[in-house]
């Protein structure tokens, strides 16, 4: 049947399976025992998360098998390759969008980047990238298929200062940072795979460090349920900053 309804890993196109109720109940439904995978090695660029992350996501792995999970250390869904083939496709879908010059002048220097960038990409470009990127998603989710979630950092680093990341002088330098702030997330936008992010950690300092779990294509009931056990089991409800 699955098979018929074109529903195997990675596919772009599927159908989602019965639910077992709505998310609201699955907020409410324990989830069982689950298998969940740990990726904590970037899988875009050379990037080594802070200590504050790896101890968050650490923390989690703890209060995990305590609530009887099993946990097992997996590697990346992809590597450094794929930059180039994100870059192409976030740079051509840039300059797609219809502008007309009094526009053009009030765009961010990043996107006025990436919008240069993308014209340089022809039709066939577009085609290879978006293809190159359906068979690594569909690579990555048979390679991950049998875990019923994953936890990666949600980011590489500290929550970011104001305007720390932007470099208008030199957009290129900015995609970058960009990037190497946020290797964990856009594998995941790519795939197309449900993900949530818990702030169940905070460090010495007081910041929040989130960690997040992905699920399998569909299957946003299954971490809906992890999340509402782990907010049962590390409270943050009434964590906030002093100045509220």
């Amino acid at each position: 049947l699955d098979v018929l309804a074109g529903n195997f890993p990675g596919d772009p196109i599927g159908a989602p399976g019965p639910r077992l109720g709505s998310f609201l109940d699955a907020a409410g439904r324990n989830p069982g025992r689950l298998t969940v995978g740990v990726l904590t090695k970037p899988a875009l660029g050379h990037v080594k998360p802070h200590a504050d992350v790896l101890s968050a996501v650490d923390a989690t792995v703890k209060v995990l098998e305590s609530l009887g999970h099993s946990v097992e250390e997996v590697e990346p869904p992809f590597d450094e390759t794929m930059v180039p083939i994100f870059t192409t496709l976030w740079s051509t879908l840039a300059s797609s969008i219809p502008l007309n010059p009094e526009q053009e002048s009030k765009i961010r220097p990043l996107t006025s980047w990436l919008r240069e960038q993308g014209k340089d990409h022809s039709a066939t470009d577009l085609a290879r990238t978006i293809s190159i990127m359906r068979i690594a998603s569909r690579a990555a989710m048979f390679t991950t298929n049998h875990l019923d979630a994953i936890l990666v950092p949600t980011l590489a680093d500290l929550p970011a200062l104001v305007g720390q990341l932007r470099n208008d002088e030199d957009p290129a330098a900015d995609f970058a940072a960009q990037v190497a702030y946020s290797p964990f997330c856009a594998p995941y936008n790519v795939t197309g795979q449900p993900a949530i992010n818990v702030p169940m950690n905070w460090n010495s300092a007081g910041l929040p460090v989130g960690v997040q779990f992905v699920g399998r294509m569909f299957d946003e009931e299954t971490l809906i349920s992890l999340a509402a056990q782990l907010e049962q089991a590390s409270p943050w409800r009434d964590r906030r900053p002093e100045l509220w």
